[in-house]
């Protein structure tokens, strides 16, 4: 079940975010390690209300940031199928021990389901060019990609470049 996350749950959330850290490591890939997502990042999130949680069985198994808005997307207009409603996916990611039990599948049909039910037209998604797991699972789950965009970070040792994806909610 997607719901948004509560601050009482931020300690849940920062182990799953740090399980995305090492996992991401794990590959040799340059991303969320030099800080961010940090916790003051994550709090945000919750307080601004785009911060989610899938649970199952009642316990939380993964964390997400959905957004109607994405500053590094709105700078690409003419990369997307249309300028129209679309919610951005950040900050995605499963409990290490959760893995490869279909979490993320259906963690991202819940956001689907979520973003049909706010009649938003499109999902969209970026995420490192080397996370191949990623990229994979993007596109058997239907996610056209696009092209490699920059993203605008505050973090400098971090690679800036990413594939954006797009997927047309019907």
């Amino acid at each position: 079940m997607l719901r948004k996350t509560k601050l009482e749950e931020l300690e849940q959330v920062m182990k799953i975010i740090e399980d995305g850290r090492i996992f991401l490591k794990e590959q040799g890939i340059n991303q969320w390690q030099h800080g961010e997502p940090s916790r003051e990042t994550i709090i945000n999130d919750i307080n601004e209300g785009i911060s989610y949680v899938f649970e199952k069985s009642g316990e939380i198994v993964a964390t997400a940031m959905l957004s109607s808005f994405d500053e590094d997307y709105e700078r690409y207009p003419t990369l997307w199928t249309a300028n129209s409603s679309y919610l951005a996916i950040h900050r995605i990611s499963t409990a290490s021990d959760s893995r490869n039990q279909g979490i993320a599948r259906e963690m991202m049909e819940d956001i689907y389901l979520l973003a049909k039910t706010q009649n938003v037209q499109y999902l969209r998604i970026d995420t490192h060019l080397n996370n191949k797991i990623m990229r994979k699972f993007l596109s058997n789950f239907g996610f056209i990609e696009k092209e490699i965009i920059k993203l605008t970070m505050k973090n400098n040792l971090d690679n800036k470049e990413r594939i954006a994806y797009e997927l047309k909610v019907k």
